[in-house]
């Protein structure tokens, strides 16, 4: 009786493994979230203590946190932490908790922190550069945006297409103090004035 129970469990031990199912690429869902968060022009210093800072105490609060680190940046901040759950059910809660630490951020802050699982997958496959001796970088840069970057969307299998180390207008405003002093004017009306005078209106409507 035992011989014939230990063959009976070689057997369909044999049996079951060779019908296990393999995958040279998993679906591994990685409990792991990034909160990022940006506040445009202010140091790392201002970014931990005003944005990391609230983020990690408010984070902190969630049940199964295994660890949590940051990285403050220029304008940027990332926290990260690894969960002993299931993410998706703790989804609700993170994003509870970014929203009460975005009330206690800067009134300047006007876009609240994102979250998103960190997932492999989604890192990029391939990457082509795009170099050219006759155009400018803007060019360049709208060129890939318009026409490389939309038609490898539509290839089959292709899940998102992005273009990093874009080039864009810009106009950069250089303050001269002695002048400010002398016209008494501060650097926020300044901004201000900027800020009025870039607005987007419509037009109207052009018929005939």
């Amino acid at each position: 009786a035992t011989t014939l129970l230990m063959m009976g469990i070689l057997v369909f031990g044999w049996m079951s493994y060779l019908r296990l199912p393999l995958s040279e690429n998993p679906n591994i869902d990685y409990p792991v979230i990034i909160v990022s968060a940006t506040l445009s022009g202010a140091s790392p210093e201002t970014m931990a203590t005003s944005v990391a800072k609230p983020l990690e105490k408010q984070l902190s609060t969630i049940a199964s946190i295994k660890n949590m680190t940051s990285t403050n940046k220029l304008g940027r901040t990332m926290v990260r932490f690894e969960l002993d759950r299931d993410i998706d059910g703790a989804a609700l809660d993170v994003q509870s908790a970014i929203s009460i630490a975005y009330s206690r951020m800067p009134d300047t802050m006007t876009q609240m922190p994102r979250f998103m699982k960190l997932d492999p997958d989604s890192l990029p496959v391939i990457q082509i550069a795009l170099t050219s001796n006759t155009i400018t970088r803007q060019q360049l840069t709208d060129y890939a945006e318009n026409y490389v970057s939309q038609r490898l969307s539509m290839v089959a299998g292709v899940s998102k297409s992005d273009v990093r180390g874009a080039k864009r207008y810009a106009v950069r405003v250089n303050l001269r103090p002695d002048l400010m002093q002398a016209r008494d004017v501060s650097a926020e009306e300044i901004r201000n004035g900027i800020d009025a005078a870039n607005v987007t209106l419509p037009t109207g409507k052009l018929e005939g």
